[in-house]
């Protein structure tokens, strides 16, 4: 199986020719961008199949936006559970929506 590389934003910023501060305000919406230097950066982005780094994000914010969920069951299986695979549904469905 091969895994293609993540490309960081110093990729994205060599390619669209731009800082790579500048590329970082441009991908988090933080900060000043003329609309050309954003639309470069966001095609350098796209080309290289950006995705941001969720572990790198939250060092720096000190949020990771995650949940945890206890179930104590002793027998599996638990999401197919009627109650509590209900009750998993419905949290990951409203993480969605926020």
């Amino acid at each position: 199986m091969t895994r293609k590389p993540n490309h960081g934003l110093r990729e994205i910023a060599r390619v669209a020719g731009v800082s790579k501060s500048t590329a970082s305000r441009v991908i988090s919406g933080n900060g000043y961008a003329s609309a050309e230097v954003k639309e470069r950066v966001l095609q350098a982005a796209e080309a290289l199949h950006y995705k941001p780094n969720a572990v790198a994000r939250a060092m720096v914010t000190k949020r990771t936006y995650n949940l945890g969920v206890i179930v104590f069951r002793e027998k599996p299986p638990i999401v197919s559970h009627p109650l509590y695979g209900k009750i998993i549904d419905e949290i990951l469905f409203a993480s969605e929506i926020s």
